[in-house]
């Protein structure tokens, strides 16, 4: 067993095209299935439901704000929107001082799956293990924190150096937040970690991969992509996802089995409801494209199974989503002018709270 850390800020929790909810659920999920890891959350904000979820799942959250915040603060006023990133990617700079118990310890970001079991125990770096970032064998120039073997002991001794070299280069305009700050202190320091343990979509697949590391364009973004590559979106994303899109396609698909199950936000509305049936809308509000299997039920009764497969033009307006509209038909023993109640089910069998546009007719009321 080795204690796993990963970290957040509240304020980037909602950062355009991440979905960060869904993939730490899915890191969580997957690391529970698949691994042996102790989770442990860094995270610098307020309770909310999610913390509260994420807790109950049995990740331990600790409450931490780095040391040299006030810093980043100063930096944020000439590179708008970089205090809510960076205040969460250093979070693991200061895992040494958090971590007590163990010599060893991993860290990820929030994007990864784990999908085999892991075997770290002769991964034993003098500071850090990682792997490259997009070259598979340049571990000099190209090195990604995005997963990392940690000695705690040894970067325990070394952080006030480093704590200092990073307030002095936090205004280099070196690219990204903490990555170079890594690349250039520990230069020559750091150890070879197997790509296997840090493999990313647009590597290809690799059914070796115990880690895999959505670095890149997330899965939100990704599916949007294999439905339409000419997408407008950050044309940095777009190039990774052009070099291999049948890999995105295939860890999509590995994304969306871990994902099954857990609970998902849904929202929507019943636009027309009568005694021959219905139509309306439902999306996943942590990822507007993906396809969501309904049931629908009269007095309690199941009368029909559908999905959100069908594409409306006010959808794709307001939420980019190219799915989205369901109908439905219902029996003609309930045309009888009777008072019947209509529910719509979710995937796990529970009832969507939907609202109802055009008003409740004589005949149905909705629920």
């Amino acid at each position: 067993m080795m204690n796993w850390y990963f970290g957040l800020s509240e304020a980037s929790i909602d950062r355009q095209d991440h979905g960060w909810c869904g993939l730490i659920r899915v890191a969580v999920r997957s690391a529970r299935q698949n691994t042996s890891l102790v989770p442990h959350m860094l995270y610098d904000g307020a309770e909310n439901e999610f913390i509260k979820e994420i807790s109950d799942a049995g990740v331990r959250v600790i409450r931490h704000r780095v040391s040299f915040y006030d810093r980043l603060q100063q930096v944020s006023k000439t590179r708008p929107g970089y205090l809510a990133i960076a205040s969460g990617a250093f979070l693991r700079v200061e895992i040494p001082l958090i971590e007590t118990q163990s010599e060893f310890a991993l860290y990820t970001d929030c994007d990864v799956m784990f999908g085999q079991s892991l075997n770290l125990r002769d991964i034993k770096p003098a500071n850090f293990a990682a792997a490259p970032q997009f070259s598979q064998t340049d571990y000099d120039n190209d090195m990604n924190t995005g997963v990392m073997v940690m000695n705690i002991a040894s970067l325990r001794q070394s952080l006030p150096e480093f704590t200092h070299f990073i307030h002095e280069n936090l205004n280099a305009g070196w690219p990204g937040c903490d990555q170079e700050h890594y690349r250039r202190f520990y230069k020559g320091q750091y150890s070879s970690l197997p790509t296997t343990l840090n493999w990313k979509p647009y590597w290809g697949i690799n059914e070796d991969a115990g880690i895999v590391h959505w670095h890149g364009p997330k899965p939100l973004m990704a599916r949007r992509l294999v439905m339409n590559p000419d997408r407008v979106t950050n044309s940095d994303w777009k190039k990774l996802f052009a070099t291999n899109p049948r890999a995105y396609e295939h860890y999509i698909a590995v994304w969306d089995a871990f994902s099954d199950g857990i609970p998902k936000t849904l929202f929507g509305h019943l636009d027309v409801l009568e005694s021959s049936g219905g139509a309306g809308w439902v999306l996943d509000g942590d990822d507007c494209l993906r396809p969501v299997s309904l049931s629908v039920f009269v007095d309690g009764e199941r009368i029909a199974a559908m999905n959100n497969g069908a594409a409306r033009a006010d959808l794709q307006r307001i939420y980019s989503s190219d799915i989205g509209g369901f109908t439905f038909q219902l029996p003609t023993r309930f045309c009888d002018g009777g008072r019947h109640t209509v529910a719509i089910h979710d995937e796990r069998d529970q009832p969507i709270q939907l609202k109802y546009l055009t008003g409740l007719s004589r005949q149905f009321e909705f629920s």
